[in-house]
């Protein structure tokens, strides 16, 4: 009905708004929470691998971060999907940043896990896989 259709104008409105803070996932903010707590963990279990999978894509970039703090462990990125081709950002600068977490991520990991050959070959041609 036109009430809904009024609504749900209003809410995509609303949602492109939260896009300039959480331009690339809800996982971008995770890091300073989440770091600390795996190191932890590693530390006390002792652990030597560590797999990320994604999405959300922040998740593998927090990853490659705990890895560059903690080169001991093996890490190993399981991705699904494509990471920035079908996204949209608001924000031209936002898009760089994505595409520099992406490249980090990949840069800084031990294996590259891929759900098809078609994705890991995108990887590729962009440069981001080994």
């Amino acid at each position: 009905n036109f009430f809904g259709w009024i609504l749900n104008k209003i809410r995509n409105q609303i949602l492109k708004l939260s896009y300039l803070f959480y331009y690339i996932d809800e996982a971008q903010y995770w890091g300073n929470k989440l770091i600390p707590f795996t190191k932890k963990i590693i530390s006390k279990e002792k652990i030597k691998y560590v797999i990320a999978t994604g999405g959300p894509f922040m998740s593998n970039y927090w990853a490659s971060v705990l890895k560059q703090k903690n080169p001991e462990i093996k890490l190993i990125q399981d991705l699904r999907d494509e990471w920035n081709e079908t996204r949209n950002f608001i924000l031209k600068s936002h898009k760089n940043k994505s595409y520099q977490y992406e490249k980090f991520a990949l840069n800084n990991c031990d294996a590259l896990v891929t759900t098809s050959i078609g994705l890991n070959n995108l990887f590729k041609k962009k440069g981001l896989v080994r």
